[in-house]
């Protein structure tokens, strides 16, 4: 069972990535030309998402820099901190949104019988990760909670 600190989620196996891709593919009677144009906007949505990444991987460390930073006094910490902070939620916030828009232009590609099906299969999703995350909460140690 997960506990606290210890627990790290681990990506899906290439299978396992497969075998949900297939399915999912399945449940909605993708067609091949969707299935096409699905994995078009994947590779130009990577690409448009890859900057923002990028530079959320600079800001972090550039975070780790100034926390470590013994020579900065704890005024100085503390504004350099505030300025990555924004900048990160203002990264966070451009990455938001291109993932909404990705998502739309998924939704797009679909028949209103695939966007039931596609609702449905979030709410599915919705409610498994809404079960992990108590599961997760119920065996976190007290004192982290």
């Amino acid at each position: 069972a997960p506990n606290g600190k210890n627990f790290k989620m681990q990506p899906p196996s290439p299978e396992e990535t497969a075998a949900k891709k297939a399915e999912f593919e399945k449940r909605l009677k993708l067609t091949n030309a969707q299935k096409k144009q699905i994995e078009l906007n994947k590779q130009k949505d990577r690409e448009k998402m890859k900057p923002i990444i990028d530079e959320i991987r600079v800001k972090k460390h550039e975070f780790k820099t100034v926390l470590e930073d013994k020579t900065l006094s704890t005024a100085e910490r503390d504004k350099k901190l505030k300025t990555v902070k924004e900048d990160l939620k203002g990264l966070k916030g451009q990455a938001d949104a291109l993932r909404k828009e990705n998502m739309a232009d998924f939704e797009n590609l679909l028949t209103e019988k695939q966007k039931k099906e596609f609702a449905k299969i979030k709410d599915e999703q919705k409610k498994e990760m809404e079960k992990r995350r108590a599961e997760f909460q119920k065996n976190m140690p007290q004192h982290e909670k």
